[in-house]
């Protein structure tokens, strides 16, 4: 990664992206999650199988607010400044494919 800027993730605009987040998700895509309380509180890898490209976020999403997830992302993803800067406060860094 050889960028000068990167937004702080889970900053002040964060609760708000995640709400209409989830509120989109639920509204499209509703899950059902089972086992929140097996993970662990220290963090963990989760994979989503990409059936879609709304795995990432619904997946995000279905965990609790608080976990902070991080997401790695297409770098084509960032190009886009709004998008980028939306995705970043969710916690999303961009990688080289």
């Amino acid at each position: 990664m050889n960028e000068t800027h990167t937004t702080q993730p889970f900053g002040p605009f964060f609760p708000l992206i995640f709400t209409v987040a989830k509120w989109i998700c639920r509204l499209l895509h509703p899950v059902t999650v089972q086992g929140l309380e097996n993970l662990p509180s220290h963090g963990a890898l989760l994979v989503a199988n990409h059936a879609s490209n709304w795995d990432p976020l619904v997946l995000a999403t279905a965990l609790p607010m608080d976990y902070r997830l991080r997401v790695m992302g297409k770098e084509e993803l960032f190009q886009n400044p709004i998008l980028a800067w939306v995705i970043r406060v969710g916690g999303a860094f961009p990688v080289n494919r």
